[in-house]
């Protein structure tokens, strides 16, 4: 059976799942792979794209901020133009553009199966920089996780530097399933599934395209 954590953060309370009960599959050393920049025609942004086995995925956190309600973590805007802004679930669930959308529960389970499996994804995806306590990554794919962290119902900024938070599009009863990448283990692996409360909390998007 899959084990259940929960993890206390001031104010909130997410409820994590280790991934370490993913099944592993072989892993093949190789270099990143770059698919063809996306402009958002939105605000004229570029994104680039990289290709992780059946999966493309833009290359950062989505930076749209038009038209939407957003913050930037701690209130500073150097944090938005850093890590993106962060969104509450009913922003996120419909923001990114046509052709890309908001990953499910499911699309992130296949990407750790990807990028190694449970003991190995989070160091593979994290940035190669700005993780604090060591825990930088390889970047081995250019995902390019950064630490954003996150922002409660209460307005409260938690985790920068040492988690980067990611919505999914997957509701259940008890809130929203998302991911959370860590700068340290949690029960051996370094990205876990966390249960959301469905509102107040911001997190960061990363897109997916549609197949």
């Amino acid at each position: 059976m899959k084990k259940n954590i929960s993890v206390l953060v001031p104010c909130m309370a997410l409820a994590i799942m280790s991934c370490a009960d993913f099944p592993e599959i072989p892993y093949l050393e190789r270099t990143r792979i770059y698919g063809e920049p996306y402009l958002d025609t939105r605000d004229i942004y570029e994104y680039k794209t990289v290709v992780i086995g059946n999966q493309t995925w833009m290359a950062e956190n989505l930076i749209y901020n038009k038209d939407v309600e957003y913050v930037c973590y701690a209130g500073a805007l150097e944090n938005c133009k850093k890590y993106g802004p962060l969104y509450e679930f009913a922003v996120a669930k419909t923001i990114c553009p046509i052709g890309w959308k908001l990953p499910s529960n499911e699309d992130w389970e296949t990407l750790v199966k990807n990028s190694g499996g449970a003991v190995n994804s989070g160091h593979r995806l994290k940035a190669e920089t700005e993780w604090e306590g060591g825990g930088n990554g390889s970047d081995l794919y250019g995902f390019k996780a950064l630490p954003g962290g996150f922002i409660d119902e209460f307005n409260q900024s938690y985790q920068e530097g040492h988690m980067a938070f990611l919505w999914s599009s997957t509701e259940v009863n008890e809130g929203i399933f998302a991911r959370g990448i860590s700068s340290e283990k949690i029960e051996g692996v370094e990205i876990v599934r966390i249960t959301v409360p469905k509102t107040g909390a911001k997190l960061s998007v990363r897109c997916l395209k549609e197949n």
